[in-house]
């Protein structure tokens, strides 16, 4: 393996050609970071955290560069060697940004993103990415449950490092409740095997129990057959993952052990879209969501979930038909999917129509749990599945 002076953060970047080549550099970077923080306590200037984003895409990557032009004073997508394997290289001189990342698609439905620059400049051109109108990609979104599901992983030996619980009703807040600063919010930050216990005591409490949304966990994997060979991965509710450690192959299998469970929600979600065409009434049940938290403010809520802003992402318009429901006729921003959705106070119906991209059921979900219910999930009933 190459030593870090001969790959280092950036040195000879434009060399990396295939996967074998992309995966050592990483290593090289990843255990450097390990090293550089167990003997120091921090990383040196030059040096970032290997960061890994999942991107759930419609369309196929040579028209990355015509969806995102425009967006950066210049961007640059180029093929490498490898097949599906691409280096993205983005400027933006206003702002003085350079940002490389490396693309994997060849899962084409679920593309790998990795790079080592700084995790605010990454986060936030990632983010122009996939949120820009009908780029037909988007992040993942990981329920509450799933997310609880990788820190007791049965594959692997795993070490529960830290949790993040953030909760926070801004979205679903009135102007009034803004000014006044009378948002409900909740942000927990903890470390150690205790913050499990801790968990579980607050998620026991009848006025916290819906504000419990995990928003990040830390875990240490290590490898059953060799010891030595372990990662520390830091796992976000929407498809980021930064990794330390000493193996990268340890990463690859945690981030396709996520995106494995990802992919089973999302064919249960898409098996059962509305078929309009089909005399099968069978074949037109709805997804449904239930709120554990019943809804006080029911025109609010409506107006919160289909506006463009982040989080949902979503343009509608709403009626009110009866005193305790709304229907709305609304479009996915991210793919332009049309849908309509019946909302009361104690539950929700989708209808999304057969054919279109089934992460806009998973994206509300995620973000209804983080912004006023943890304990929502989402019911297919065709197969009688709880997505939590």
């Amino acid at each position: 393996m190459p030593s870090d002076q001969t790959l280092g953060q950036k040195t000879y970047i434009n060399d990396i050609k295939t996967r074998g080549s992309l995966y050592e550099w990483l290593e090289t970077n990843m255990s450097r970071s390990y090293r550089e923080i167990l003997e120091e306590q921090k990383l040196e200037p030059d040096q970032n955290l290997v960061k890994t984003y999942v991107v759930e895409s419609n369309i196929s990557p040579k028209f990355l560069q015509y969806i995102l032009r425009g967006l950066f004073s210049s961007i640059r997508v180029v093929p490498l060697e490898d097949y599906q394997l691409y280096r993205i290289d983005v400027e933006d001189k206003e702002k003085r940004l350079q940002v490389h990342f490396f693309l994997d698609a060849k899962d084409t439905r679920f593309w790998r993103v990795f790079t080592l620059d700084k995790a605010q400049d990454v986060d936030n051109t990632y983010n122009k990415f996939v949120n820009q109108i009908k780029s037909r990609l988007d992040k993942l979104w990981l329920s509450n449950k799933l997310l609880e599901k990788f820190l007791d992983s049965s594959f692997k030996d795993t070490y529960l490092r830290s949790i993040s619980i953030k909760h926070d009703e801004t979205p679903l807040s009135t102007e009034e409740e803004k000014r006044e600063n009378k948002v409900s919010k909740l942000r927990i930050d903890g470390s150690g095997e205790l913050v499990n216990d801790l968990l579980k005591i607050i998620e026991g409490h009848d006025k916290f129990q819906y504000m419990v949304r995990l928003t990040k966990i830390g875990i240490k994997l290590v490898e059953k057959e060799d010891r030595d060979k372990f990662v520390l991965e830091d796992l976000y509710y929407w498809g980021k993952f930064t990794v330390k450690g000493t193996s990268f192959d340890e990463h690859l299998e945690f981030v396709d052990n996520v995106v494995h469970t990802y992919r089973d929600n999302l064919k249960y979600i898409e098996d059962s879209l509305i078929d309009y065409s089909s005399l099968d009434w069978e074949k037109k049940i709805p997804l449904v969501y239930e709120f554990k938290k019943e809804i006080s403010d029911l025109e609010l809520f409506v107006k919160a979930i289909t506006t463009p802003k982040e989080p949902f992402r979503i343009w509608g318009l709403a009626k009110q038909v009866e005193k305790d429901m709304y229907v709305i006729i609304g479009t996915d921003l991210h793919n332009g999917d049309s849908f309509s959705l019946e909302v009361t106070p104690w539950w929700a119906r989708l209808y999304l129509p057969k054919g279109s991209c089934g992460n806009t059921a998973l994206r509300l979900l995620a973000n209804i749990q983080q912004s006023y219910d943890a304990k929502t999930y989402l019911e297919v009933p065709q197969y009688g599945v709880e997505i939590r």
